[in-house]
């Protein structure tokens, strides 16, 4: 759809391109002309302030999701120059801000407020830094300047796990007669990602059933084995399934297994291999250490994601395929 005469020096911006939204901005722009009272369910974030007289148009909560941390522009082709996935809880508000503050302002606060609560700045940008794809738009209407955008992502190491905010500000422009919104008028974007581990649904293998399964088929599926993302440390709620292996190795004096560690497709395999690897490892060693199992009968094994058992095109698919096997010798 061609652009108006008038509007000519506006440019369509592919945020969708940056992964920083999950709405349609015209969308968001529309119900913001309407709104002086947050979305139902909307609410801040703990992390991240709310701009003073700011008010929530939209809002998404995921308990386990992915999202795309945009760390470099965005290319004519649509992708990210540099970015990282990041999985665990993530949360997406949209602010509407009061008339007569400008993105820069409300930058400058949060980048302010964020580096004074431990944040450190992974990535900034303004008007073209950030990159423009006119082709990622799908809004009818062109109704925001490129020359107004924004970005900051920042990230903070916190006991409850990695913190990433993801805060975008452009300024809305349109006829007022049709959008009843006032030209300039800024909107926040906000994601936060907050890295920790899914929420097993996985129902425990007791150690009987894990003798019947490899007895039965040579090798058992183990899912309640958890790491932190990216790291091999051995959480704490990993101990019952552990139990459970243990109390196998008892039952059954001369088992001698193979414990295989396995990952999703996210990243790249030479890496998955070697993190599979070792919290294949790191499992051996405390099935040693900590419950005094026979060295000589554990061999630990990282396959990456070379065995799926599930599409890692879904996350319900990738959380099947992260898991550890054992394997009869």
């Amino acid at each position: 759809m061609g652009m108006p005469e008038k509007e000519g020096a506006m440019k369509r911006f592919g945020v969708v391109a940056l992964g920083l939204a999950a709405w349609s901005l015209g969308s968001i722009v529309a119900m913001a002309a309407e709104m002086t009272k947050d979305v139902e369910g909307g609410k801040d974030h703990p992390l991240v302030k709310r701009y003073e007289g700011a008010v929530i148009v939209q809002y998404k909560h995921a308990a386990f999701d992915e999202y795309t941390v945009p760390l470099g522009k965005a290319e004519n082709d649509q992708k990210l120059s540099k970015s990282s996935v990041q999985e665990g809880e993530v949360t997406r508000i949209a602010y509407s801000i009061p008339k007569g503050r400008s993105t820069l302002e409300v930058i400058r606060n949060y980048e302010n407020d964020l580096k004074a609560s431990g944040f450190k700045m992974l990535f900034a940008g303004a008007k073209e830094e950030i990159g423009g794809i006119p082709q990622a738009a799908h809004w009818e209407t062109p109704t925001y300047l490129v020359d107004s955008q924004r970005l900051i992502v920042a990230q903070a190491t916190r006991q409850q796990g990695n913190a990433y905010v993801v805060l975008y500000a452009i300024a809305a422009y349109y006829d007022e007669s049709s959008w009843k919104l006032g030209k300039g008028q800024t909107l926040l974007i906000v994601h936060i990602v907050v890295n920790k581990p899914m929420e097993n649904k996985l129902s425990k293998v007791a150690a009987d059933e894990m003798a019947s399964l490899i007895s039965d088929t040579g090798r058992v599926a183990v899912y309640g084995i958890y790491f932190d993302v990216n790291k091999t440390e051995l959480k704490p709620e990993s101990e019952p399934t552990l139990h459970e292996m243990v109390q196998l190795m008892k039952s059954q004096s001369s088992l001698k297994l193979l414990v295989v560690g396995h990952t999703d497709n996210v990243g790249a395999f030479a890496c998955n291999m070697d993190l599979s690897q070792r919290r294949a490892q790191s499992v051996v060693d405390t099935l040693i250490s900590k419950h005094a199992v026979a060295k000589d009968r554990l061999i630990p094994i990282g396959v990456s994601f070379a065995a799926p058992v599930a599409s890692n095109k879904t996350e319900e698919g990738r959380s099947k395929n992260r898991r550890v096997e054992l394997v009869e010798q």
